[in-house]
């Protein structure tokens, strides 16, 4: 492991005199200035899977930067993995329709800000309504139900097509209802595939890790 850095006589009354790399998100970040080289308090932000086990601050928080230490990195790989498997399982969820159909509701946060926001499918309706003049509309209305208690929504898919000729690919309700299924399985996918990128470069920091240089500010 790398040797921690004394601090100057003439910045000890500085909180932070250096800077170094998270072990878990690899930020770089302001380092404590008290000769443990540990890392200032952090938020991690980041889509997918990820979102399992990081927050505000990141659990590298506290930890010694990279250069000084890799000591949690190993733990960082087998969290991933675990991950992996719990998000498996709702993939089979989802394959074997046990688990909610997955929508989302546009809204905003206490800041104003514009957000989507998680939400299921709490109940829909089919309707195929044909006119005179040979067009077909089919619609597909859904309830959407955000998990944080927002107000339930009404939405719609709707297409068209007209005598042999079709302006869309006209959908089933059986077709409809696979969708939602189909969304967040891809979805989860995606974060499954990000664990295993993020887990491969975390064993690529471990087998190479060379004690390094903390970063002055």
């Amino acid at each position: 492991m790398g040797e921690a850095t004394p601090p100057l006589k003439e910045n000890k009354m500085k909180t932070s005199i250096q800077k170094g790399h998270c072990q878990v998100c690899g930020s770089v970040q302001r380092i404590h200035n008290n000769g443990t080289n540990k890392i200032f308090n952090h938020g991690f932000t980041r889509s997918g899977g990820f979102g399992y086990w990081t927050s505000a601050p990141c659990w590298g928080s506290s930890h010694q930067a990279l250069e000084i230490s890799c000591d949690i990195v190993e733990d960082t790989i087998a969290r991933a993995y675990d991950i992996i498997e719990k998000i498996q399982v709702r993939v089979t969820a989802q394959e074997e329709e046990t688990a909610d159909m997955k929508w989302y509701v546009i809204g905003t946060d206490r800041k104003h800000n514009v957000k989507k926001y998680d939400a299921k499918v709490t109940d829909y309706n089919y309707d195929v309504k044909t006119y005179g003049n040979g067009s077909t509309i089919y619609e597909f209305n859904f309830l959407v139900t955000p998990y944080n208690g927002m107000d339930p929504v009404w939405k719609q898919f709707q297409n068209q097509s007209y005598g042999k000729e079709k302006f869309q690919i006209v959908w089933t309700e059986a077709e409809c209802l696979q969708y939602f299924r189909d969304v967040e399985i891809k979805k989860l996918n995606r974060e499954i595939n990000e664990m295993h990128e993020y887990a491969k470069a975390q064993s690529e920091v471990l087998d190479n890790w060379v004690a390094k240089p903390l970063i002055k500010i």
